[in-house]
């Protein structure tokens, strides 16, 4: 860099924002620890801590074939190449859970969804930033998705008035279920 930068100002300059940069890099990470810990303090795992049940961070890292594989077979398009998957061993049974998200219209919702066996056991919007009378009720999820398999999910009816929340809902639990099959590199 030496030899680029002639003038002191300029190199004083350079170093100042040099220095900048390492801290936003290192502010990046502590805040994306933060997020973890957050996700880890939401009711759902603070129930299962209290039935002693071990909660594991297992992440996904996909390669871009991976998840050029994971697009064509469900028939989606996500850039996602992180997956934020937790296993769960909860008396003698594992099931992975997964919070995932997706652009609805223009603002996100995530969803904390559980799979056993390839089937959904659970599904909690954890987020959800589009106008509230898009949101999919959490009665749905117990009575209409819980205990089905990909399949299944494929056949539910639209909500009126949610046709895109509901397509966005039965993205990301194919996706749940589609993930927790898959394991890590």
């Amino acid at each position: 860099m030496e030899f680029l930068i002639k003038d002191s100002t300029t190199k004083k300059a350079t170093a100042v924002l040099v220095i900048l940069m390492m801290i936003a890099v290192v502010l990046t990470a502590q805040i994306g620890e933060a997020k973890e810990d957050r996700a880890l303090s939401l009711p759902f795992f603070q129930e299962q801590k209290r039935k002693e049940c071990q909660v594991k961070k297992k992440y996904l890292y996909l390669t871009g074939s991976q998840l050029q594989s994971a697009n064509q077979q469900l028939g989606q398009s996500s850039s996602q190449q992180i997956v934020k998957r937790y296993r769960l061993d909860c008396g003698g049974k594992r099931s992975w859970v997964f919070l995932l998200n997706d652009k609805i219209r223009t603002h996100y919702q995530t969803l904390l969804i559980q799979v056993v066996e390839e089937r959904i056991a659970r599904a909690d919007v954890v987020a959800f930033s589009e106008p509230r009378k898009y949101r999919t009720p959490k009665k749905w999820y117990q009575v209409k998705i819980e205990g089905r398999t990909k399949n299944q999910i494929s056949s539910v009816d639209a909500i009126s008035g949610a046709t895109l929340t509901m397509k966005s809902n039965k993205k990301l639990l194919n996706r749940a279920i589609y993930f927790s099959q898959l394991q890590p590199l």
